[in-house]
């Protein structure tokens, strides 16, 4: 099919809502019938015994797998649990609250932001488009996003879903910038602070780097393609035909969700609120689904009603860089192995929510974990989890061996010292600016320390780790000198690379 992309469509804030009425009005339903019964099923649900639901995972492996949940105590919140094998929810259990102030319990049908297993959904819409031929995974991303800067060599969809375009990641470059998380922000927002940075990470496909930018711009480009925003795209194409009734994207921060748990985070007296409302848009997050609705999505992984095998061979394509390697990032999923089994997986983590998704395709097990705080390591909670499920399946010597080799893994290494001049550092106090990021930062001297201040933040000590080189928290900061003059410096941190700020009055 010949793709007419003359057909794009400049999108505006003012389609963002689109497409709601339908499923609005059903969970507007859902919502004051829950209002009605919910009491009632609370005290009929605490009347029956915990076993009178007939799970097809043998009791003895319930047990294992309840056990590894023996921390969430029952006034804390917790997390969701579906073990799904042969398209069924073998096992579905609840630990802990979705709400602390009213004491609900969650439950299978309670609802989760599950952070960066939404990625999945992003990438299953664009594979869709592709196999429709309304765009190709790879178009230069200018085709459709002509705004972005041309950079030495074009970014394709492709290196979007593969985390290897070099885009840098919005997230950091919204820490770097001291933006205020109660500040309501949105996809446009995010495709421009994008589009401002006039360089990248790296050259694009020529290394792997995990970048929510890349998803971000996935989002947008649905919109572009379609006229429709992501989330209405999604809930047409995918979670209307799955049956996924109770999925959505967060993109409007005043909706009620019906059965959504609030998410929380440890704090001095104990649990506070962690919940980002004002991020409103889908693409790297935002998915708000159950461990219910979890399990209608990854039947269509066996039988994929849409899309078809395509759509799947799409999703499970391994990204490959310039040199030939093979990456494990396939499409919004991970393909490896645990403990000598093939494994597709990802894993989320936003404010007080952390989720897990494992699919063991040759044994038709999956594992969906969803919680609602934020000290919890679901990858590893996930994997005890498969570890009773699967005991017969997997390589003994596979567990000793990685045990071994996290044992051995180093904490941390002490940064090389140096001590710089005072003629080093003459010049470095100042205000110093970056057009991309729109932010000016500061260096000042106090009490014979160099201190970074940057808005949203406190301020940190520049340590000396090199010549010119330095750090300050997570940071790192290279100066840039013009005959012994300090002009600038550039910032490296982690997702967002070689970011310049230069000196005011230079």
């Amino acid at each position: 099919m010949e793709r007419a992309v003359t057909n794009w469509i400049e999108p505006t804030r003012e389609n963002l809502q689109n497409t709601r009425g339908a499923r609005r009005l059903g969970a507007w339903c859902v919502l004051n019938f829950a209002r009605v019964l919910l009491p009632a099923a609370l005290i009929a649900a605490t009347a029956l015994p915990a076993q009178a639901q007939r799970w097809t995972l043998p009791i003895s492996v319930q047990s294992k797998v309840d056990s590894v949940f023996a921390f969430v105590d029952r006034d804390a919140p917790g997390c969701a649990l579906g073990v799904i094998q042969d398209g069924m929810l073998a096992y579905g259990r609840g630990y802990g609250l979705a709400n602390l102030d009213w004491g609900i319990p969650i439950t299978t049908s309670s609802a989760f932001d599950i952070g960066s297993v939404s990625k999945q959904f992003t990438a299953a819409a664009v594979a869709l488009l592709d196999v429709e031929g309304a765009l190709s995974i790879d178009d230069d991303v200018r085709t459709w996003v002509p705004e972005l800067p041309e950079y030495n060599r074009p970014i394709t969809i492709r290196h979007l879903l593969n985390h290897t375009s070099g885009v840098r990641d919005y997230l950091t470059l919204m820490l770097l910038q001291g933006f205020e998380y109660d500040n309501v922000f949105d996809e446009f927002d995010g495709v421009e602070l994008i589009a401002r940075q006039q360089g990248l990470n790296f050259e694009p496909g020529s290394e792997f780097l995990y970048s929510n930018s890349g998803y971000l711009l996935l989002a947008n480009i649905v919109r572009r393609v379609t006229g429709q925003s992501l989330r209405a795209f999604l809930e047409e194409r995918f979670f209307d035909p799955l049956g996924m009734a109770h999925t959505s994207i967060w993109d409007e921060n005043t909706e009620i969700v019906t059965e959504r748990a609030t998410g929380y985070s440890p704090t001095a007296g104990g649990w506070g609120i962690d919940h980002a409302w004002n991020f409103q848009m889908g693409g790297d997050g935002q998915v708000i689904t159950s461990v219910d609705d979890m399990v209608r999505w990854d039947a269509m992984f066996y039988d994929p009603i849409v899309g078809g095998q395509d759509l799947l061979a799409r999703l499970h394509t391994q990204g490959l860089l310039n040199n030939g390697d093979t990456i494990d990032y396939a499409m919004g999923l991970f393909v490896d192995e645990y403990r000598g089994l093939p494994r597709v997986q990802h894993g989320g983590a936003w404010a007080g929510f952390r989720a897990y998704l494992v699919r063991f395709v040759d044994h038709h097990t999956s594992v969906a974990l969803l919680c609602n705080r934020g000290d919890v390591n679901t990858s590893s909670l996930t994997a005890q989890v498969v570890d009773a499920v699967l005991a017969d399946q997997l390589d003994a010597e596979s567990e000793a061996a990685e045990t071994t080799e996290a044992a051995g893994e180093e904490t941390g290494r002490d940064e090389p010292a140096f001590t710089p001049t005072t003629a080093q550092l003459t010049g470095l106090v100042g205000e110093y600016r970056s057009d991309e990021l729109d932010v000016s930062w500061q260096i000042f001297s106090e009490d014979g320390e160099m201190i970074l201040m940057r808005p949203g933040n406190e301020p940190a000590e520049l340590r000396p780790s090199a010549q010119d080189e330095f750090t300050a928290g997570r940071l790192g900061v290279t100066l840039e000198r013009d005959g012994g003059r300090v002009t600038g410096f550039r910032v490296f941190a982690g997702r967002v690379t070689d970011i310049l700020f230069e000196k005011a009055g230079e």
